[in-house]
């Protein structure tokens, strides 16, 4: 049975590499909806449509899947179960880049640099 040390050294090493190939796929995840056990609600279903169609899309093979935390090993035992240290850590991972001080200067960023465009934006042309 995998443990909750176990499943959380498996979501950050999927957690990191969707860092790399998807830069922000923390906000695209709804933990609300968040089943790691359906195919279009798991991480890479909710980020791209359907587990077994779109996985390769995001760069996890046959090989890496259960390394990265977006697949079980075969094991006996009740499937949720088994998937509960998995869901439990995605979530952690979700929340640890959500709302990270880095997270929260990004944000703070964004929104100045929003509202700096909207305020200050030059007159517009009148034709006649």
């Amino acid at each position: 049975m995998l443990t909750n040390d176990e499943a959380r050294a498996r979501v950050a090493r999927g957690a990191a590499h969707l860092d790399r190939v998807r830069p922000g796929w923390f906000n695209e995840i709804d933990e609300g909806t968040l089943s790691l056990d359906h195919c279009g609600q798991c991480i890479v279903g909710q980020l791209c449509g359907d587990y077994y169609r779109d996985r390769k899309r995001l760069g996890f093979t046959e090989l890496n899947v259960v390394e990265h935390g977006v697949a079980l090993d075969p094991a006996p035992g009740p499937l949720g179960v088994q998937w509960r240290p998995l869901q439990e850590a995605w979530i952690e991972a979700i929340a640890d880049r959500r709302f990270s001080p880095a997270a929260r200067i990004a944000e703070a960023a964004n929104a100045v640099r929003e509202d700096d465009q909207s305020t200050h934006r030059p007159p517009a042309r009148m034709t006649i």
